[in-house]
């Protein structure tokens, strides 16, 4: 649904459940432990999927270091964070079609990297830029570089310090952008293609995006409906109000 108005008083027992959605990708930050994030079970393989951890052999580990509402998150506040899936991306996005709904908090966001879109993924396709970036603050971009036109991308606002659910929608040929369920952006334009011999990741560095991720959700079949019913669970399980 495209834009959407706030929800008030939403009753949680008739928000979407994941669990009857076929997601190909679906972590918590609160599960982090051995490190990894096991991916929780759904109509589709997500229970199967992992995210763990790559940096430097284990080397800074994100922890539980927040709260939301009570349920703790992954900090990504270390000097280097880098959680890879342990699966390609084609097991969780198909060449012309994607969805990632990531709710999380962004805090700071720096330019030291001298590759303008290197390591400042929130969640991407590693080495395509495909995916959910912060640029400088107050933006977040959604951007697509290996296939069609070279650095394509829409950014949409948000507010350094808040929660958000950031999705990033690939279907149509196109690129969609939304900030919690307000309206979806006007779309770039896709080649159609992605490299999908690589992971999809999340990272924190020099030149990244310093904040906390509390769920990740990696569709291959969703629409801009799939992806609200989403960002309801979410705006409901944790009280956002969106």
């Amino acid at each position: 649904m495209i834009g959407v108005s706030p929800t008030v008083g939403f009753n949680i027992q008739t928000a979407p459940d994941p669990s009857k959605y076929s997601l190909t990708g679906w972590w918590k930050g609160a599960d982090f432990a051995a490190n990894q994030i096991l991916g929780t079970n759904s109509v589709g393989t997500s229970g199967a999927r992992k995210l763990y951890d790559n940096s430097f052999g284990n080397a800074n580990l994100p922890t539980t270091g927040t709260f939301l509402n009570g349920i703790p998150v992954l900090n990504f506040t270390a000097s280097f964070v880098w959680l890879e899936t342990d699966a390609p991306a084609s097991s969780f996005l198909s060449a012309n079609t994607g969805a990632m709904i990531v709710l999380c908090r962004t805090m700071t966001q720096t330019t030291n990297d001298p590759v303008t879109a290197n390591n400042r993924m929130l969640l991407g396709i590693v080495g395509d830029y495909g995916g959910i970036y912060a640029t400088t603050a107050p933006t977040v971009i959604a951007s697509n570089t290996s296939a069609g036109p070279a650095e394509q991308n829409e950014s949409t606002a948000y507010v350094v310090g808040d929660w958000h659910v950031v999705t990033w929608l690939h279907t149509g040929g196109k690129i969609y952008m939304r900030r919690n369920r307000n309206a979806w952006s006007a779309g770039t334009t896709s080649g159609g293609m992605f490299s999908l011999f690589n992971n999809i990741t999340t990272s924190n560095g020099i030149g990244n995006s310093i904040g906390y991720i509390a769920e990740i959700f990696t569709s291959d079949s969703f629409g801009q409906t799939e992806c609200d019913d989403m960002a309801k669970y979410l705006s409901v399980k944790y009280a956002l109000g969106l």
